[in-house]
């Protein structure tokens, strides 16, 4: 059986060993808009929808081979939660994109792009009625480019968050970084700064911003940043990941604080600060005439350590319940050392 870790070790500088072709499951695990995906124990992960007519999250059975690090078997399992909202909560549907597991409480944490607002969950699905304290400026978050990330820190025992593209208050790629404690209340708050776009042709949708966040130790986040680029025609449409490693703590250079200032003259709640970041990876899909690997990648979670002691990161992307039947629910799975 695969043993699932989480490494405590501070600062670490993960490099990566292989990146494995994208595997689907056809035949068990339906079409749908899956969007985020945390561990829970053993090969047991919760998923959330982010079109599910239903407020809860889905549970997933994913075996990994413990030499390759390759997906051998994923199955959708029982949806947890309920059909209708809970009283005096006029949001049907949260638009669910992060989702994250605390096994101290054995609660589920969930982010909605719509509302704004990160709630926790009962491992059967249903709200406990505590929420993050979200600080006031990500209220004006773009409706589609909102709360997407969600992660914890077991070794500080803290959440992460951010939104999938900057603030409209703030500068082009400057993303802003939310810590939040145990309690659910707001800690420090640092900026990071997204890579530039790659594509410059115009089209029917180009999006390049932040689709997830992994906490992988003390002070070590995984940041996944997606550039996606639709043409009018669609056929030619594809996705940069890039993958960075940060780390939150690193101290801050002159010309850093200087940037930090100058968004703190605009943001008087917190303090911010930018970080450093390294780049691990960068993978490419596509959808034309003979390919259709094209895969949006929104949920980034931890999985198994293997036997020779390198750790896999899992990947999935959504499909928009395979739009026009042409997208499919990839995932993959990548081993760092």
């Amino acid at each position: 059986m695969s043993i699932f870790t989480t490494a405590h070790a501070q600062n670490l500088e993960w490099d990566v060993v292989k990146i494995n072709r994208q595997q689907r499951f056809k035949r068990t695990v339906p079409p749908a808009n899956y969007s985020g995906f945390a561990h829970i124990r053993d090969n047991l992960y919760a998923v959330v929808d982010d079109k599910s007519p239903k407020d809860g999250f889905y549970l997933f059975a994913i075996d990994i081979d413990s030499v390759s690090g390759r997906i051998t078997n994923a199955r959708r399992l029982d949806f947890q939660g309920q059909n209708l909202p809970s009283a005096g909560d006029n949001i049907s549907n949260r638009d669910a994109e992060g989702i994250t597991f605390v096994p101290e409480n054995q609660r589920i944490y969930i982010s909605g792009e719509r509302d704004k607002q990160v709630l926790e969950y009962t491992l059967d699905g249903q709200r406990t009625g505590r929420r993050f304290s979200m600080p006031q400026a990500f209220a004006t978050a773009h409706r589609n480019g909102g709360l997407e990330s969600l992660t914890y820190d077991a070794a500080n025992h803290c959440f992460w968050t951010t939104t999938e593209l900057p603030l409209p208050a703030d500068s082009t790629c400057i993303h802003r970084f939310q810590q939040f404690d145990e309690q659910l209340t707001p800690c420090k708050q640092l900026l990071y700064q997204t890579d530039a776009p790659e594509i410059s042709k115009r089209g029917r949708s180009h999006i390049n911003g932040i689709s997830e966040l992994l906490a992988i130790g003390a002070d070590s986040l995984l940041v996944l940043e997606r550039e996606l680029y639709v043409p009018k025609k669609k056929i030619g449409a594809r996705v940069i990941n890039r993958l960075y490693l940060c780390h939150p703590n690193y101290s801050l250079n002159d010309e850093q604080d200087e940037l930090g200032n100058h968004l703190h003259a605009n943001n008087r709640e917190q303090k911010v600060s930018i970080t450093q970041k390294r780049l691990l990876c960068r993978w490419q899909t596509r959808l034309n005439l003979t390919r259709r690997s094209f895969a949006n990648y929104e949920a980034m979670c931890l999985g198994p350590r293997l036997i020779d002691g390198s750790q896999v990161i899992l990947f999935m992307a959504d499909s928009q319940n395979h739009y026009k039947r042409l997208l499919r629910d990839w995932f993959r799975t990548i081993v760092v050392r």
